[in-house]
């Protein structure tokens, strides 16, 4: 199963800035880190072997983005145990269940959540 790691930033005015400021332009920009993230995905072989089908790819992403979104709108920010992010972590294990019967590696898996990052830095 993935796990989801965050890493404490040392100034707490930053984390409670990015609380406001980053929820709001993911979903400001919701469409253009999907596409991006979902051609990355693409690109680094999600669809190749015909284990997936691009649909599942852009609904599972969307999916994650906007669980992802809410958990950071419930400013839980440091704490992914939290309950704001049980939906995150749960739809991480179906997302790792799902792939895992469809004949991926954990590399492979890893890709979906890894592949956000460049996307959420843009």
């Amino acid at each position: 199963m993935l796990t989801m790691r965050c890493f404490h930033p040392r100034d707490s005015s930053a984390m409670a800035n990015s609380n406001s400021v980053i929820p709001t332009l993911l979903e400001r920009r919701e469409r253009e880190v999907l596409a991006s993230w979902t051609g990355r995905q693409i690109s680094a072989g999600a669809l190749r072997s015909g284990q997936i089908k691009e649909e599942e790819l852009r609904q599972q992403s969307e999916r994650f983005l906007r669980g992802f979104v809410q958990a950071l709108k419930a400013g839980e920010i440091d704490d992914v145990a939290g309950a704001a992010w049980e939906p995150v972590r749960e739809l991480l294990g179906e997302v790792s269940r799902a792939r895992a019967v469809q004949g991926f590696t954990p590399s492979e898996t890893a890709t979906f959540v890894f592949s956000l990052k460049e996307p959420l830095f843009t």
